[in-house]
């Protein structure tokens, strides 16, 4: 795309100094927005660790990288333990759904999103309201971070959104499930769910609302909620209703593949 620059390194180094590097040069680029580019990076002053022959000391930042790749592979370890997914094994119902799936064995159908959904306008404010603490999520548009921008503490009771419903940030029209009570900024719905949800739901439904990105951003801002309850999503079905069986099994398969690679990489890491 436009305005991209592609850098040459002038030596040799591993990855793990170039992430050092980088993490530093990053910290002292000016935070403009969209006028953070080149012309203030190329001048950007930053501090490396050096050596006693005063050169830039290169195995310094390589074991400092090492370390902290030891410390988060750890921490990852006894996540994947405490929480039970490091048994990725699935079961004889889940390798059947995932069978089925793959070969086209779903009976699928059509429902409304209004009648599974209903969606309302956040009361909202700006960041200078914000108070010290982390209790609560401030969601804006942004599509990085799940939506928060940052973390705040009480402001007021009026405008506290409640956990169990998922923000849609009409920029990039991101919907992003909110586990806690969040608090809005400007141009931000939320998304009500009529349905009873579970974490294998969540997910589901997560993966189905963010491909209403592509409707919801052809049309106009202002016609956005009659957008979203217009809108039409494939659910699989039996008798002719949701299927949310089928549903929750599919995903608790999916995820037990996507950890399998993870423990399998820590475990590597590890030398196990």
């Amino acid at each position: 795309m436009d305005n991209v620059k592609v850098l040459s390194i002038k030596e040799v180094i591993s990855i793990k100094v170039l992430l050092f590097i980088v993490s530093s040069w990053k910290k002292c680029i000016p935070n403009l927005g969209y006028s953070r580019h080149w012309s203030l990076a190329k001048d950007a002053m930053f501090s490396l660790p050096m050596a006693k022959n005063k050169q830039i000391d290169f195995e310094f930042m390589e074991k400092f990288i090492a370390k902290l790749e030891s410390e988060k592979i750890a921490d990852l370890e006894a996540y994947l333990m405490a929480t039970n997914l490091k048994d990725y094994t699935l079961t004889v119902e889940e390798k059947q759904i995932l069978d089925d799936f793959e070969n086209g064995k779903f009976e699928w159908g059509e429902f409304g999103l209004g009648d599974l959904f209903d969606i309302q306008n956040t009361f909202s404010f700006n960041k200078d309201s914000l108070t010290k603490g982390t209790e609560y999520d401030y969601v804006t548009r942004t599509s990085q971070n799940q939506g928060i921008l940052q973390k705040t503490g009480f402001v007021n009771q009026e405008n506290i959104n409640p956990a169990g419903n998922w923000s849609l940030g009409l920029l990039q029209m991101d919907f992003f499930y909110r586990e806690k009570p969040w608090y809005a900024g400007q141009f931000i719905r939320k998304i009500i769910p009529k349905i009873e949800l579970n974490k294998n739901k969540i997910l589901f439904f997560t993966v189905l609302l963010n491909k209403q990105k592509k409707s919801l951003l052809s049309g106009l801002v202002r016609d956005v909620d009659k957008t979203f309850l217009n809108g039409i999503i494939e659910l699989p079905t039996k008798n002719n209703q949701p299927d949310y069986k089928t549903m929750e099994t599919l995903i608790s398969a999916i995820q037990k593949l996507v950890i399998k690679d993870v423990v399998l990489y820590t475990d590597g890491k590890l030398g196990k």
